[in-house]
C-alpha cells in the first residue's frame, strides 16, 4: 500500500516507513487522520514511545516487532485523546489530561471509570489483575492504551482472562464495542495467561497475520 503521508518523511529509514504504514493502515482512517506528526528518534531516547492527541513519537532504536507493538500502544493514546472527544463543556469528568479536563460525554470516561474515580485514584477494591499490565495500573490514560494493545496484540489471553474476572471482561467488551467494532484481527498473540500480569504489553509475542 501506498506510504500515508503521515509516515513519508525523509528522515525516517525505510523499514519504518514499512512497518509504521503497515500498522497505521489497520486502524480506522477517520482515527488514522487525527494523527499530525510522527517521529522516529534514533538517538537513543530514554523513552522508546511517546504520544499525545495528534502526535506519536518512536524509538528506532528497538527490534521491529517491538516497533510495531509500541506504535499499536501509541495508537491507542490516539485513539483516547484524538478520536474519542466529548462536545459538552458543560459537563467535566473527574477526568483530566494534563490541565485539560475531559467533558462526561467522551466515551473514554466509561473505560476509564472502570477502574478509576479520577486521573490519579483507582477505584477501592482494585487489584494488579484487574489490569492488563503493570503499566496500564499508572493512569487511566496507560489504562487505555495498554488494553488496546493488548486487544490488538494479545486478544487470546485478554478473553481468557475476562472469563474470570469481570474487571478485565468490562474492559475487553468495551473495547469490542467502542474501539474495534468493525475490525479485522491483524495479529496472533504469543502471551499465555498463567496467573502473572505482564508488566508491559509491548514486549510480550505475537506474529502479525
Amino acid at each position: 500500500a501506498p506510504f500515508l503521508p503521515v509516515v513519508d518523511q525523509k528522515d525516517i529509514l525505510l523499514r519504518h516507513k514499512i512497518l509504521a504504514n503497515e500498522v497505521l493502515r489497520s486502524f480506522p482512517s477517520a482515527c488514522v487522520a487525527q494523527l499530525k506528526n510522527f517521529y522516529v528518534r534514533y538517538d537513543n531516547p530514554s523513552r522508546r514511545g511517546l504520544a499525545g492527541k495528534t502526535t506519536i513519537i518512536l524509538s528506532g532504536k528497538v527490534a521491529d516487532d517491538e516497533f510495531k507493538a509500541l506504535l499499536v500502544h501509541e495508537f491507542g493514546h490516539i485513539t483516547d485523546l484524538g478520536c474519542m472527544n466529548g462536545t459538552d463543556t458543560h459537563r467535566p469528568s473527574p477526568f483530566k489530561d494534563g490541565a485539560e479536563v475531559i467533558n462526561m460525554d467522551d466515551p473514554s470516561v466509561s473505560f476509564y471509570s472502570v477502574s478509576w474515580t479520577d486521573s490519579k485514584t483507582k477505584r477501592p477494591g482494585s487489584s494488579e489483575e484487574d489490569f492488563v499490565s503493570g503499566y496500564a495500573s499508572w493512569d487511566p490514560f496507560e489504562d487505555f492504551a495498554e488494553t488496546f494493545a493488548y486487544f490488538v496484540l494479545q486478544k487470546d489471553a485478554f478473553r481468557e482472562r475476562a472469563r474470570e474476572n469481570p474487571v478485565i471482561a468490562a474492559k475487553y467488551r468495551w473495547m469490542q464495542q467502542n474501539a474495534f467494532n468493525n475490525y479485522s484481527p491483524i495479529a496472533t498473540g504469543e502471551h499465555e495467561w498463567t496467573g502473572e500480569v505482564p508488566w508491559d504489553v509491548t514486549k510480550l509475542a505475537y506474529s502479525w497475520n
